[in-house]
């Protein structure tokens, strides 16, 4: 991605509910081949090859981008529909770090009549590459080389040739100037627990859990009542033993 902030729509958006080819070939352009992800359900550590080239998965491919892309399939195999709405997305430019709020219905092919709508919000870890001349894989220091090459066999050519045009005083051609692109490093996908359990419970896990959060907070509000209470009489009985003396 090279504006994180606008193409991140799409990209989930392809991740979720694009055909198989689409949502496999996302999966290698925008994770790196080691990228870690962390979900309620399942974890994926990082491992394989560092590279970022856009390589296809396969069974001769071992590191956990193949492993990411088994996930997003099955996910898409237990619910062959499903929509999805990005509500706001933060973009941390310091830290390399995007948040995206967003909702779907997730509807499991073998359950009739029940749709579960989540709520949660994705948080990835971006790492920033520099690409140069439409290869994906070329460090900074070989971009700049590249470039330095590129420029100066431009200018002999065209000082031998004398048909270069001038730009910035240079004849010639510009070469295609590095660009920076951000591919995921980790993913984790952050849900409360209730809507967890819309996946299992049919809804009924999500009512219940909420109900023993609202006991939960009665919980809190009477035990604060029962200490202030305890300390206010205390406290009173202090200040009277006090003032009798």
């Amino acid at each position: 991605m090279e504006n994180p902030v606008h193409e991140i729509k799409e990209v989930i958006t392809t991740l979720c509910t694009k055909p198989y080819a689409e949502q496999q070939a996302a999966v290698n352009r925008y994770y790196l081949p080691d990228a870690e992800f962390v979900h309620p359900l399942c974890r994926v550590p990082g491992f394989g090859q560092k590279d970022v080239a856009e390589q296809p998965v396969s069974l001769t491919t071992v590191n956990s981008r193949r492993i990411i892309a088994a996930i997003f399939r099955w996910y898409k195999i237990l619910s062959p529909h499903i929509t999805i709405g990005v509500e706001s997305v933060a973009w941390d430019a310091a830290r390399h770090k995007l948040f995206v709020a967003m909702h779907q219905q997730f509807a499991l092919w073998f359950v009739p009549l029940y749709v579960a709508h989540v709520r949660l919000v994705v948080e990835l870890q971006l790492e920033a590459r520099v690409d140069g001349n439409g290869h994906d894989n070329n460090s900074y220091a070989a971009v700049a080389a590249a470039s330095a090459t590129n420029h100066k066999d431009i200018h002999n050519n065209a000082a031998n040739t004398g048909r270069g045009r001038m730009v910035d005083g240079v004849p010639g051609t510009t070469p295609n100037p590095p660009r920076t692109r951000y591919y995921i490093r980790r993913h984790e996908d952050h849900y409360q627990i209730n809507e967890v359990l819309k996946y299992f419970t049919l809804g009924f896990g999500a009512w219940l859990w909420a109900l023993t959060q609202l006991f939960a907070t009665a919980m809190c509000v009477g035990g604060v009542t029962v200490v202030d209470t305890i300390l206010g009489i205390a406290l009173g009985l202090k200040k009277k033993a006090v003032g009798t003396k």
